[in-house]
Order: C-alpha cells, then structure tokens, then sequence
C-alpha cells in the first residue's frame, strides 16, 4: 500500500539549536529582556496580513476583497511572463 495510508504514525522528535549569541532582544510591554527578539526585513507585514485574515474569517468571507483570487493569479501570470525572458 502506498499513500498516506501507509505512513505510521511515531512520536514527535525535537531538535535543540542554541540561538545566535548576537540576537538583540526586542522591547516588550511587560519588559521582559529575557526573551530574544526576531525582527525580520518586512516582517511587519504579515500582521496586516494575519489581521485581514481573521476578519474575513470572522465575516464568513472565503476570500479578501482586498486582495481577490483573481488579483493573486493576475500577478502570478505578470511573474511567470517575467520569468520567460530570463
């Protein structure tokens, strides 16, 4: 048997990597110094993104009139023409 069915499951395995010794640790309300912080470039971002989609969900909406299905596979045409005359 092949597919899905044929995985079995086995208990999770963890892998510790100890942080980069250069990783400032970010400003917290409560000012907890103790914790690393990870600022990544553009990172900001995503909790715009995160926030539209709770509140298309909240809304029963399946997709954001923000930015729609068709606008996503628009630019992702634009991107593979793009990638034709490289």
């Amino acid at each position: 048997m092949t597919g899905l069915g044929s995985q079995k499951w086995s208990e999770p395995e963890l892998y510790e990597f100890p942080l980069p010794a250069d990783i400032a640790s970010l400003k917290t309300e409560d000012a907890d110094a103790s914790s690393p912080g990870f600022n990544f470039c553009n990172s900001q971002g995503l909790a715009y993104e995160a926030a539209e989609v709770n509140r298309c969900f909240r809304e029963g909406l399946t997709e954001s009139p923000s930015f729609t299905t068709a606008q996503c596979i628009d630019i992702l045409r634009l991107i593979t023409e793009i990638g034709n005359y490289a």
